[in-house]
């Protein structure tokens, strides 16, 4: 008798554990995904600002790429469309309200007040012409699209 219920349990055993990692994936789903869940409140345009003379052969990019209350994620592209590399590069914006770097990467970051420049690291701090470099952050507060960007010392157009 428990010979022919053992084919059922281990089949029911199997059923359950079908069911449990489906959904664990749909859970995963709901709480990874905040970018979904709001994604009607993101900024969906990148911003693009080119560079005043002296080097108007510049393209920065910026873009928020996730969203969720109280913080956001964005990328930032320095485009060299020069025919010379650009050495020792520093670019510098300014936060439109109480936003706060928390993580950040591709460059060395500092913040004050709503002030924030980034500088080329040691493996980025040379953009060859035709090249880029692709830095980026995470913020607490609203998120906000920046339009004007200092870069070495020229301001964006």
């Amino acid at each position: 008798m428990l010979t022919k219920k053992l084919p059922f349990l281990v089949s029911l055993r199997y059923c359950l554990l079908i069911l449990v990692v489906m959904l664990i994936g749909v859970c995963a789903m709901v709480f990874l995904s905040p970018v979904e869940a709001y994604a009607d409140t993101i900024p969906t345009q990148a911003t693009t600002a080119t560079i005043s003379s002296p080097a108007s052969c510049v393209v920065i990019t910026y873009r928020v790429i996730a969203q969720w209350p109280g913080g956001f994620t964005t990328f930032i592209t320095i485009t060299n469309e020069c025919t010379t590399a650009i050495s020792l590069w520093t670019l510098q914006f300014t936060f439109p309200g109480n936003q706060q770097i928390a993580q950040d990467w591709g460059g060395l970051w500092s913040q004050s007040g709503q002030q924030v420049a980034v500088t080329g690291e040691g493996y980025n701090a040379v953009i060859p012409a035709g090249g880029s470099v692709t830095l980026g952050f995470s913020a607490i507060g609203n998120p906000c699209i920046i339009t004007t960007f200092i870069f070495n010392g020229s301001p964006t157009s």
